[in-house]
């Protein structure tokens, strides 16, 4: 019902302005020039309306974008986190495993020297096995490497 008397008064307000804009022109001695003049007059105040109108809604819109892409950084950032984590704590735990495995290895070695006494250098035979192990442990490294990229 609202919505109804609003029509009514925006009908009767145009009518008024046409009524009172139509007279001008036939009062007028040029009224092509009135008309013109009236022509110009309402389609900026027209072009002012939608232009208002378009910039309220286009700044709207930006700031939902604006929002949503905040969002979704957030988003991205903590599974980015938890990635990075999750891998990190995996590659320690791998290493760790791998770095026990060869002090078991060399303990084992050395235990092995010492009880049964081989009569070979020493020192060769545990720089070769050190030299073994690490050439071991850097080709791990590099596979664990190449398996995360």
């Amino acid at each position: 019902m609202v919505v109804k008397k609003k029509v009514k008064i925006i009908i009767a307000v145009i009518v008024f302005t046409l009524t009172l804009s139509v007279g001008k022109v036939f009062a007028s001695s040029d009224p092509g020039e009135q008309l013109k003049l009236w022509y110009v007059h309402t389609f900026k105040q027209t072009i002012s309306g939608v232009a208002g109108n378009v910039e309220g809604h286009r700044q709207a819109e930006l700031d939902k974008l604006v929002l949503e892409k905040e969002k979704l950084l957030e988003s991205v950032n903590a599974q980015i986190a938890k990635t990075a984590t999750e891998v990190s704590k995996s590659a320690s735990e791998t290493i760790s495993l791998h770095t026990e495995g060869q002090i078991e290895q060399l303990t084992e070695t050395r235990d092995m020297i010492i009880n049964y006494n081989i009569e070979i250098d020493f020192q060769t035979y545990i720089d070769q096995k050190i030299e073994q192990i690490e050439d071991e442990l850097f080709n791990y490294l590099v596979q664990i490497i190449n398996e995360k990229d």
